[in-house]
């Protein structure tokens, strides 16, 4: 496990105490008998373990890289998917006969890619029972496990052949193609205040996005088609049986992304920005026509990282207001005095150009909408704000009731606790008197 939140440790990967399939138990028992005659008796009991085959939850996946639906230069990264559960990947088998060894265990899933030129796009479904119907597409046998059904539907992709031996992983590759990650930094509280788990498992595409495509992601099965991938040394061990043209292969999760042309490096960016003017903003020209003191002013916030934005007031009017990022080519003196509890709170307006500074205002909506995307954050600050604001309301309601039974600041501190002086009061205020009537009575 990881010390502190800057280490992340790497495990090849975690084997689940017992596989997916049918198990039996049995027990035998001797007992010796008066007469040294003995008793034997057995019992054996039946039980199958159930794992993921044909799909996988959407509780079941973390998160993917890139996004879904994003877009961006991704062609130098290796796409991959981050499943909650560390043992998931090796819950199954490949039907490899060389992987029986803990050194060279190998998932049973594997991450592959499709560009838009390929033509694999979206899953079909099908049956069960149709997994294998077509002679022409080659599916691995299979037997069936309790509490499958051959109507249950699946999501399948049917790739040519010739595509999948291009882009299926050898065995080699295979065994590199999914990891155990043990990390901290990525642990946050859940609703009930518990840390989430900081263990997950990692499966890794073997191709990089190409450029100017639109890219799908396919996590499949390869449950059966342990003896049809390259071994280690890339030779086919099984040829597939002859007339076969495609694969067909169980999605258990797809997902795809856009990869943009161009400059994708910081070292490329930078070199391709515009130097002129030689800084990281928005041209601008100065206007003839207005004063040499309002130039002189634009020139100055400019100088100072500001830019000149629209800006949309909440009573409907429009005008142009500052805007600055948090990086400064200059040290600024601190006079933010938090907390504030609006972002109108933050606007700054300078009577000598009439103009607002939003930077303050952006960065505390921008703040807060960041907070309330963290569920986990935004559970436990609303349960905190419910906490506050009940001790509050309490404290008042004490306050009311030593007000009405008349109990002095004094005699709160030197009482035990509020109840016992409200008690006290109570019995003073309404209990005495009235046995001083009983007592009047009695005597008369």
């Amino acid at each position: 496990m990881p010390e502190n939140n800057n280490t992340i440790s790497f495990v090849q990967h975690h084997l689940p105490a017992i596989l997916s399939g049918d198990y039996s138990v049995s027990a035998t028992q001797t007992i010796t008998l008066r007469g040294n005659q003995e008793a034997v008796y057995t019992a054996e009991q039946y039980f199958y373990v159930a794992g993921k085959r044909y799909s996988l939850d959407e509780a079941d996946v973390n998160s993917v890289f890139p996004p879904q639906g994003s877009a961006g230069q991704f062609y130098s990264l290796l796409p991959h998917i981050v499943l909650n559960s560390s043992s998931l990947p090796w819950q199954r088998s490949t039907g490899a006969s060389f992987t029986t060894t803990n050194e060279n265990v190998l998932p049973w899933m594997a991450l592959l890619m499709f560009d838009e030129s390929e033509g694999i796009n979206q899953a079909q479904p099908v049956t069960i029972d149709d997994l294998c119907i077509n002679n022409n597409i080659f599916f691995p046998e299979h037997t069936s496990e309790p509490g499958e059904s051959d109507s249950q539907q699946v999501n399948v992709i049917d790739v040519p052949l010739n595509l999948f031996l291009a882009i299926a992983p050898s065995c080699n590759d295979l065994q590199w193609l999914g990891h155990v990650r043990v990390t901290d930094i990525a642990c946050k509280p859940e609703a009930d205040d518990k840390i989430v788990s900081d263990t997950y498992s990692v499966l890794v595409a073997n191709r990089v996005p190409q450029q100017g495509k639109i890219t799908t992601m396919h996590l499949v099965s390869l449950e059966g088609y342990g003896p049809y991938l390259p071994d280690y040394d890339g030779n086919i061990v099984t040829p597939f049986p002859a007339g076969i043209t495609s694969v067909r292969l169980v999605s258990l999760y797809s997902w795809s992304f856009r990869t943009e042309e161009g400059q994708g490096s910081l070292a490329g960016l930078l070199t391709a920005a515009d130097m002129n003017p030689a800084a990281l903003q928005l041209p601008f020209t100065i206007d003839s026509n207005s004063s040499q003191q309002a130039n002189a002013n634009v020139l100055q916030a400019l100088g100072l990282g500001y830019t000149a934005l629209n800006h949309q007031l909440r009573n409907g009017d429009r005008t142009v207001s500052w805007y600055r990022g948090p990086l400064l080519p200059l040290g600024i003196p601190q006079f933010l005095q938090p907390p504030y509890t609006n972002a109108d709170s933050l606007m700054r307006y300078d009577p000598g150009t009439g103009m607002f500074d939003a930077s303050y205002s952006g960065a505390w909506q921008l703040g807060k909408l960041m907070a309330l995307r963290d569920s986990g954050y935004a559970q436990t600050l609303v349960r905190w704000k419910a906490t506050q604001t009940r001790a509050a309301v309490n404290a008042i309601e004490e306050q009311v009731i030593n007000a009405q039974l008349g109990v002095s600041e004094t005699e709160l501190r030197a009482a035990v606790s509020a109840k016992q002086v409200r008690m006290n009061s109570t019995l003073r205020n309404f209990i005495q008197p009235a046995v001083s009537k009983l007592q009047k009575r009695s005597n008369s």
